[in-house]
């Protein structure tokens, strides 16, 4: 990677990464306006600390929102498992105890109520459907239920079950697949990209790539829109955001900057899903 500027003198490594990818498609398909909300502020784990603490963002501190950071994450990767959740943050926190934790748990779940709910609707579904899950797209994927779960199962003993807490967590990530790929489909179908750009390599919820450093705005301004699509789901919208980083060395050494795009008018890809 040392020698990309000698073999590509005329080339810049640049680099995507969606914000909190996952919880976008969660909010999109649970119809979470609070969610929404956050996630369109200038910092979402800043914003979600000032809801679960009930103070102002500005007396938001490092630890309330490394808090709520936690809890965030947490609670997608468990497939929303509250007792997983608390288990591995009273480990990273252990000036916490379990009722603290749990109060915490329960304002989140009733701060964001549209987006639980969905996750225990879609839990029976997939209960439902044979283990069947539908992603971005219309994609599906089969997880099968376990034997033993009856068809009076509730939502919150399918999410303690490692397949429900499956379907759940894969939702997010599955969905970012599927858009990262139509992105990269998009860049490929555009000739001038095609040309300018090369050495794609494309990481869950981030995509790097050379591009000629002649046509740089123009690969910035079709690239970001590409990567930032309204997304409509049953009359409910959400737009991407990504940051953006740079690097005239190497892809190792690649580094934030900030890019607006003036042109930007959200008035190209618009998916609709069913």
């Amino acid at each position: 990677m040392g020698e990309d500027r000698k073999t590509y003198p005329t080339k810049i490594w640049l680099s995507f990464d969606w914000k909190q990818a996952e919880m976008y498609f969660l909010c999109l398909f649970s119809k979470d306006s609070v969610l929404k909300q956050a996630l369109y502020s200038q910092d979402f784990h800043s914003y979600v600390a000032s809801l679960l603490d009930n103070i102002s963002i500005e007396d938001v501190n490092p630890t309330n929102r490394e808090i709520a950071k936690a809890i965030s994450f947490n609670l997608i990767y468990s497939g929303f498992n509250a007792k997983i959740t608390m288990a591995n943050i009273l480990k990273k926190r252990p000036d916490l105890n379990e009722d603290q934790v749990s109060d915490m748990l329960d304002k989140y779940q009733s701060t964001f109520f549209c987006l639980f709910n969905w996750v225990k609707k879609s839990v029976l579904d997939w209960r439902d459907n044979a283990g069947y899950m539908t992603y971005f797209m219309g994609a599906k994927k089969f997880i099968p239920v376990p034997k033993y779960v009856t068809a009076d199962c509730d939502p919150d003993k399918l999410l303690y079950t490692k397949q429900g807490r499956l379907c759940i967590n894969t939702f997010g990530q599955n969905s970012v697949g599927l858009l990262l790929k139509s992105v990269c489909s998009k860049i490929f179908s555009n000739a001038l990209l095609r040309e300018k750009t090369t050495q794609y390599i494309p990481l869950f919820d981030s995509l790097s790539f050379l591009a000629d450093t002649e046509n740089l705005d123009y690969i910035l301004r079709a690239v970001d829109e590409y990567a930032t699509p309204i997304i409509t789901h049953d009359g409910f919208e959400i737009s991407m955001k990504v940051d953006w980083s740079i690097s005239d060395k190497s892809w190792g050494d690649l580094k934030k900057f900030e890019y607006v795009n003036e042109c930007k008018n959200k008035l190209y890809y618009q998916w609709d899903i069913v």
